[in-house]
């Protein structure tokens, strides 16, 4: 795992290799006779809708499953944090496959879900779940805990785009929000639990107390860390400008 501001913690680069090929399975009958015209048509549409929403078990759009990554990905373009997603499985719009979907931050860096790879059921989830995210991301940033709270929630679900919006400008060492994305997808961060406490708060500049953090990655497994965070409030915002923290082994 990485931060950026006081301490950088180099970690080794995990390569998530992409994997998967897809299964078709046919009854006895189609293997022995020719299909009629209405049995092709039945079987084309029932492929269409597998295609649109794979049953739970079975990898593919929609499912939660893990138990195929590697033969999915195989034969689809994956993104490097595939693996590690806690969604379904969503189309982003720059034709890449993402774990994440229906999560918060989901293909944020590419280019948003394509909804047209989601069945007709998920998609009406994910509208109604819109009003919700949006009043919940409207109360982004709003105290320095909720900023601290929200940044270890996106980092830990792999949602780095969102993650970096929580630092402020110069806070990242200089990275570009690509290639702190990119870093941190190389840090290969498999869980992260955050609770601080406000130590002092006066205008516009916070510091929050670590109370408990505890991270978990592929190069130091499971570390806890001490120390604080200096956060500033731009238009509204509170934003992460500063880490002093320090780690040990769990």
């Amino acid at each position: 795992m990485r931060w950026w501001v006081i301490t950088v913690v180099c970690t080794s680069a995990l390569a998530l290799a992409g994997c998967a090929s897809t299964t078709t399975t046919v009854t006895e009958k189609q293997a022995s006779e020719p299909a009629s015209a209405s049995e092709a048509d039945a079987s084309t549409a029932t492929s269409t809708q597998s295609d649109a929403a794979s049953p739970e078990g079975q990898e593919g759009p929609g499912s939660s499953s893990h138990a195929e990554d590697e033969q999915f990905c195989s034969s689809h373009s994956c993104i490097a944090s595939f693996a590690e997603g806690h969604g379904r499985v969503v189309e982003c719009n720059d034709g890449e496959w993402s774990h994440s979907g229906g999560l918060s931050g989901a293909c944020s860096d590419h280019g948003g879900e394509n909804k047209s790879s989601m069945s007709g059921e998920q998609q009406t989830e994910e509208e109604h779940g819109s009003a919700a995210t949006s009043s919940s991301e409207a109360s982004a940033g709003t105290s320095p805990l909720n900023t601290l709270g929200r940044y270890w929630s996106d980092v830990k679900e792999h949602s780095f785009g969102a993650a970096y919006e929580y630092l402020a400008p110069g806070a990242a060492a200089g990275l570009t929000k690509s290639q702190f994305i990119q870093s941190e997808e190389k840090a290969g961060i498999r869980d992260a639990q955050f609770e601080g406490e406000v130590a002092h708060e006066a205008g516009d500049t916070a510091e929050v107390r670590v109370t408990s953090l505890v991270t978990q990655d592929n190069e130091f497994g499971c570390r806890e860390w001490a120390g604080d965070y200096g956060l500033t409030r731009e238009q509204g915002k509170w934003l992460i400008v500063r880490a002093s923290i320090t780690p040990h082994s769990c």
